[in-house]
């Protein structure tokens, strides 16, 4: 019988032999609290970037640009909260990244 706690292992166990783009997945999944609550800063500052970009008509150069700035800025902001115990105070949880 599987319960809502076993998931995040079936999930490991199935994607072991899938290759590390799965894994990159599964990491992106676990931490999407901190996507959702700081990605909408970043993306206020990746559109400063478009005048730099507008050579590329298609937005492609923009979307590849702003979206690991996006998802690696969210990520960095949760990891210093962590690493300063601040997660604790704002959220309630003792980390946010796992």
């Amino acid at each position: 019988q599987l319960r809502e706690s076993n998931w995040g292992g079936l999930a490991r166990r199935s994607a072991k032999g899938l290759g590390e783009g799965v894994c990159a997945l599964l990491f992106l999944g676990r931490n999407s609290l901190p996507l959702y609550i700081f990605s909408p800063a970043f993306t206020v500052l990746a559109k400063h970037l478009v005048p730099y970009l507008q050579f590329d008509g298609t937005g492609i150069l923009f979307l590849l640009v702003s979206l690991p700035l996006c998802v690696g800025g969210s990520l960095m902001v949760a990891w210093a909260l962590d690493l300063t115990g601040l997660s604790r105070f704002l959220l309630g949880k003792p980390a946010l990244t796992r």
